[in-house]
């Protein structure tokens, strides 16, 4: 592969390519390395499906077997972590904030406000988080 050329993504219309996407092809080759952008974007759907899933569809499914009218009884420290990190990805460009550094209480991770990026180690260790979560009833 060309690493000074142009990636475009697309399809052949006959005998056309009508492209899509254009991008630097060293700069798609350094976003899918570990760590990279691509994955980082990826893990950033998968925290907004996460806990789009939670808040729509478990709470309910916790409150009801636990006997409570309201989703909003049942807490978690793990998702109010999650739905700390979604608001830096969909409401601040993911970008951590010092106010939001201050809510967190389950994961350790960004220690300081600024451009956010998750890491297989971060995932990793939300995944852990997420396995070992304990739900309460508020007070």
């Amino acid at each position: 592969m060309d690493r000074e050329g142009i990636f475009q993504i697309g399809k052949k219309l006959q005998g056309e390519r009508t492209a899509v996407a254009e991008m630097p092809t060293a700069y798609v080759l350094q976003s899918l390395e570990k760590d990279g952008l691509f994955s980082s974007l990826s893990a950033h759907g998968l925290i907004v499906l996460t806990y789009a899933l939670w808040d729509e569809r478990y709470r309910s499914l916790i409150a009801k077997e636990l006997g409570e009218k309201e989703k909003n009884a049942i807490n978690c420290d793990v998702m109010g972590d999650v739905r700390t990190i979604r608001k830096w990805i969909v409401h601040n460009q993911s970008t951590a904030t010092k106010s939001g550094l201050a809510e967190m209480k389950s994961l350790r991770w960004p220690k300081e406000p600024g451009p956010f990026q998750f890491t297989g180690d971060r995932m990793e260790d939300l995944q852990h988080a997420i396995n070992t979560m304990h739900v309460w009833l508020k007070d």
